[in-house]
């Protein structure tokens, strides 16, 4: 992930730390990493690195946690400076479950947003935009071979969800693909990702703004 501090960004995981979901905190000049599998376990603890101490802290926040996840996917808020985790999968079932962590507090509120919630999934895109105060959520899975292109918003104020039908041709259903959030276009690329069958290498582009939606950015 990004950090503007350093002007470069963070990897974190491998074989022993996989499938968690990981966000910066430009407030805290560090990142926070949750959940995903350890190579043998499905897991649901919370981790943040500092960046000028380079050091690892175990966080133990208060309320009651998520449920171990892996896939799922995080977007950090500046406005309410904390992250949203949404969905996942838990080794038997596909969670459309919504989640916040209040940085200050330390601790982790279960949201009920009002509107229906997107389905269950796991490997979707999830991406925070400061001029709309909410999160997009694209694509996923919902099984074991199937995958979406569907498009949602969370809104922070009202907590409430919303299908979005853009303009354009929208990306092929697809899984594991990575988004990010361009505050000068305001709106996201998405890059890559799986089909259910083969990996993927094409990007997109949605745009927020009225008339703007879907459309593929072509190589040069």
């Amino acid at each position: 992930m990004w950090s503007p501090a350093a002007d470069g960004f963070y990897t974190f995981g491998g074989h022993d730390g996989v499938h968690h979901a990981a966000v910066w905190s430009p407030a805290a000049d560090g990142f926070y990493t949750f959940g995903g599998s350890d190579g043998s376990a499905y897991v649901n603890n919370l981790w943040f690195y500092a960046r000028q101490a380079n050091s690892w802290t175990e966080l133990s926040p208060s309320g009651t946690a998520p449920s171990i996840r892996a896939d799922h996917d995080a977007a950090w808020s500046p406005a309410a400076d904390g992250f949203y985790v949404f969905g996942g999968y838990d080794g038997s079932s596909y969670l459309n479950d919504l989640w916040f962590y209040g940085r200050q507090a330390n601790s982790w509120t279960e949201l009920s947003p009002s509107g229906t919630a997107p389905s269950g999934r796991s490997g979707h895109a999830a991406m925070w935009s400061p001029a709309a105060d909410g999160f997009y959520v694209f694509g996923g899975k919902t099984g074991s071979s199937n995958v979406n292109n569907d498009l949602w918003f969370y809104g922070r104020q009202a907590n409430s969800w919303t299908e979005l039908s853009p303009s354009g041709t929208a990306p092929s259903a697809r899984s594991s693909s990575y988004p990010v959030w361009s505050p000068a276009a305001d709106g996201f690329y998405v890059f890559g990702g799986w089909d259910g069958s083969s990996p993927l290498n094409d990007l997109w582009f949605y745009g927020r703004q009225a008339g703007e939606g879907h459309r593929q950015i072509s190589r040069a």
